[in-house]
């Protein structure tokens, strides 16, 4: 979908929203999706969905690599199995 002077502010705004809510979602991604939902004739919810769904499988992503960061897990061991005698 292209930007239309009627869309920029709303487009602006939800960008806004999306600011204020710390969702990072920049304009070039809402362009993008807002394409795909005019083309493929989305609902509102599956939209909705697709907006949401990829930032938040990235922010469990980024949750789970900072847990583990923050664990500190020790070297990762390697285990040589030998020959063993009979």
């Amino acid at each position: 979908m292209k930007p239309t002077k009627t869309t920029i502010p709303l487009r602006d705004r939800c960008l806004s929203h999306c600011a204020t809510l710390r969702i990072p979602l920049e304009g070039v991604s809402l362009d993008e999706l807002l394409s795909r939902a005019e083309r493929e004739n989305l609902s509102h919810l599956h939209f909705l969905d697709l907006l949401l769904g990829t930032q938040a499988d990235a922010r469990r992503e980024r949750a789970v690599a900072r847990r583990i960061r923050e664990a500190h897990f020790a070297d990762s061991k390697t285990f040589v199995v030998g020959h063993q005698k009979a």
